[in-house]
């Protein structure tokens, strides 16, 4: 077990362990309620928030939604990254699952009990320098930007949405 400090002094997290070699190790994270802001049923490190912003700032086409238990960032109407918890949540992509979860602080992204295919959580954000920070949140958006567009509402890409949206 070791214990890893970062960039925000109130939140800590230890490493346990491997959960399994493909899932990567156990963190476990601690943090005060101060630290975190609160959406109702949803809670997200605002300083997070406020560091991935600035590494957003001045791109066209990003936009910030309410969704996957936090605050998620979309370029071009596809999610690239947000923040859930204490959590920077990427968009990996399938094809990069295995990589990511090989790097520091990286553990499948989990909704609902089940992993979120093609998403990470780098835990906790804080123990990420800037670069770092400003580096997953790249990859986030080159892999957004591979996704093809939506079209016609929520249906499936290349496919039309829900009957009765145009």
């Amino acid at each position: 077990m070791r214990s890893v400090q970062g960039h925000d002094p109130r939140v800590s997290a230890e490493v346990t362990g491997a959960a399994s070699p493909a899932a990567g190790p156990v963190v476990t994270v601690r943090y005060p309620a101060s630290a975190l802001t609160s959406l109702g049923a949803m809670a997200y490190d605002g300083e997070t928030v406020e560091r991935v912003r600035q590494v957003l700032a001045g791109r066209a086409g990003i936009d910030e939604k309410r969704m996957v238990g936090g605050l998620s960032f979309t370029a071009g109407g596809s999610m690239c990254c947000g923040v859930t918890g204490a959590a920077l949540m990427v968009r990996v992509g399938k094809d990069g699952m295995q990589e990511a979860l090989a790097q520091p602080h990286v553990r499948p992204m989990m909704l609902g009990g089940r992993t979120l295919s093609g998403f990470i959580c780098v835990d906790p954000a804080s123990a990420l320098t800037d670069a770092e920070l400003a580096a997953w949140v790249q990859r986030g958006l080159h892999v957004a930007a591979q996704q093809p567009g939506r079209r016609g509402g929520r249906g499936r890409p290349g496919q039309p949405g829900r009957p009765g949206r145009s």
